[in-house]
């Protein structure tokens, strides 16, 4: 279940950008929240919107981005056996109208919960590539644990803190 997406340096978007599912503390439709015993309550839906040009679409791309490279392994795997999932690739692109954000990745992170425990994933791309990955999990109300960490970068907003 996704908790929250955030991104940043990807098309028009230049700085951090959350797309969050966590609720807040307004009573009016606590019945229709999702929520678990130690965890944060979690949103049934979301929604974007904004007027024309205002980059709803852009961050539809952003999350199909991440999804697209996470899932290139089964495209490359599809030449020899049987299709898996169909999804197409979508490009990194670093916000172009500064030249400091040009030459930065286009960073992603993204936290779910899968049954008892909650994971956060982070991925940086510069040219297609993965300059830096991670993942981290806990159990929830429990002690984030790192489960691999690959390069290095992550300049943009992964600091050291724990998972919400």
């Amino acid at each position: 279940m996704l908790c929250q997406f955030s991104f940043a340096n990807y098309k028009s978007y230049k700085s951090e950008t959350p797309f969050d599912f966590q609720a807040t503390s307004i009573p009016e439709f606590s019945d229709s929240l999702l929520i678990s015993d130690k965890g944060s309550a979690l949103l049934p839906v979301g929604v974007i919107y904004g007027p024309n040009g205002g980059g709803k679409s852009n961050l539809l791309l952003a999350l199909s981005c991440l999804i697209s490279t996470v899932v290139k392994p089964i495209h490359d795997l599809e030449k020899s056996r049987q299709q898996v999932i169909i999804q197409h690739k979508v490009s990194g692109k670093p916000f172009l109208l500064d030249e400091e954000s040009r030459t930065l990745p286009t960073e992603f992170k993204i936290y779910f919960r899968q049954g008892k425990n909650e994971y956060r994933y982070y991925l940086a791309l510069h040219d297609d590539e993965i300059v830096s990955e991670s993942l981290y999990w806990r159990a929830i109300g429990g002690k984030k644990q790192v489960l691999f960490l690959k390069g290095s970068g992550q300049r943009l907003f992964l600091e050291q803190r724990s998972i919400r």
